[in-house]
């Protein structure tokens, strides 16, 4: 039996995930699930890929109960990867609780291509001014200035 035109799948528990994942996805017709809500944990790759997959193109994918905006920033970029399209790490203010949210792209075609914009922060340009530059001029070695070696030798 195969699953048509579901409209909101959330999956809360590891449980819930493995089942949906590795049993239930099965049975989904591609490009049929209007939206994907994974709350408390983060998908792994494949379960990612699989959500991608499920969903219709221009249909929503949220990961909520994120730990902490690096974790949040990780995700994002996975999601990118994956070719998952305006993707947002947001913090809800009045919860305070962190959550990733994308969506598959509308004009999605299996085996396209097409680049992705991970924003890589640039380090600052080398200043090509020198502040503090070290020289020897000729009066440094002054010839009274030098030690006679025999001196050391007593």
């Amino acid at each position: 039996k195969v699953l048509k035109n579901m409209l909101k799948l959330e999956i809360t528990t590891a449980d819930e995930a493995y089942l949906f994942f590795n049993v239930k996805c099965k049975e989904i017709t591609p490009d049929s699930v209007d939206e994907i809500k994974i709350i408390g944990f983060i998908p792994s790759e494949s379960q990612a890929s699989t959500a991608f997959r499920c969903l219709k193109p221009s249909s929503k994918f949220c990961i909520q109960q994120i730990t902490d905006r690096a974790v949040g920033q990780s995700v994002c970029v996975d999601m990118k990867i994956l070719g998952f399209v305006n993707v947002m790490a947001a913090k809800d203010d009045s919860t305070g609780e962190r959550f990733v949210i994308c969506e598959k792209p509308a004009d999605f075609q299996l085996g396209s291509v097409a680049a992705i914009n991970l924003r890589a922060s640039k380090a600052p340009a080398p200043s090509n001014t020198i502040t503090q530059k070290w020289k020897m001029l000729e009066t440094d070695l002054a010839e009274d200035e030098i030690v006679d070696e025999n001196f050391f030798l007593m």
